[in-house]
């Protein structure tokens, strides 16, 4: 149908926020997380010291992209210069149009992102927290419980 596989990508990519809304930006990221959404699994190694831990650094993209990152490891006694995240990662409540309220999402849903590149499901709080800093272009390392 299209000449090049990244035709749509590429299209909306150049097209403004206003012509083009969120939702459509959000359709065509979650057309392309489907892609990787059953590829090789991102598997955690264990530390090398009993003081380190993993940052991510997210990789700069469109609205479009899948949201991607590299994760380390960096020991603590090495004062490493980070940001750290960490609030409720319970399950993302959800707008009930019909009730007029946030309701809980009880299916406890996540996200795929890749993680030096191989895939990693994210609870969907972490998820927006991940898209909203790729869009500010937020390049300190990160620390995040999950």
């Amino acid at each position: 149908m299209f000449k090049q596989p990244d035709f749509l990508k590429n299209s909306l990519s150049k097209v403004s926020a206003k012509t083009l809304s969120l939702g459509g930006k959000q359709f065509v990221r979650n057309r392309n997380e489907k892609k990787i959404k059953f590829e090789e699994g991102f598997a955690y190694t264990p530390f090398s010291g009993p003081r380190c831990i993993r940052l991510l650094k997210i990789h700069e993209g469109d609205d479009t992209d899948v949201v991607s990152c590299d994760v380390f490891e960096v020991d603590l006694d090495q004062a490493p210069s980070f940001e750290a995240l960490s609030y409720t990662w319970d399950l993302d409540p959800q707008w009930d149009t019909f009730q007029f309220e946030y309701v809980p999402d009880k299916a406890r849903e996540e996200r795929p992102i890749l993680c030096n590149g191989k895939t990693c499901h994210v609870t969907m709080n972490l998820y927006h927290v991940l898209t909203e800093l790729r869009r500010q272009k937020f390049q300190s390392p990160l620390w995040a419980d999950q």
